[in-house]
């Protein structure tokens, strides 16, 4: 059966520095990605597919590696995002 990777955008390390992605009183977009996305991996997972979660401490190269380490040509990889603008 393929895998399918899901992937919380933001909360790694990108030049020394953890990405916490945008900010808004009280979260961060890394915060929601990861919540988000270990409800999908929940629901997948009761779907009987076969998913897994890429770890969140790893740098977008470090990310690519970890999945193309493990993936195959039928599987898919999903990274999560969200947008984010300033209302002054």
């Amino acid at each position: 059966m393929p895998q399918i990777f899901i992937s919380a955008g933001h909360g790694g390390l990108e030049g020394g520095v953890t990405d916490p992605g945008a900010l808004v009183p009280g979260t961060t977009e890394a915060a929601e990605m990861i919540r988000i996305r270990d409800l999908v991996l929940a629901e997948l997972r009761s779907r009987q597919f076969d998913v897994l979660s890429v770890p969140d401490d790893l740098s977008d190269s470090q990310t690519l590696g970890w999945i193309n380490a493990r993936a195959t040509l039928q599987d898919v990889a999903l990274e999560i995002h969200a947008g984010s603008f300033s209302n002054p």
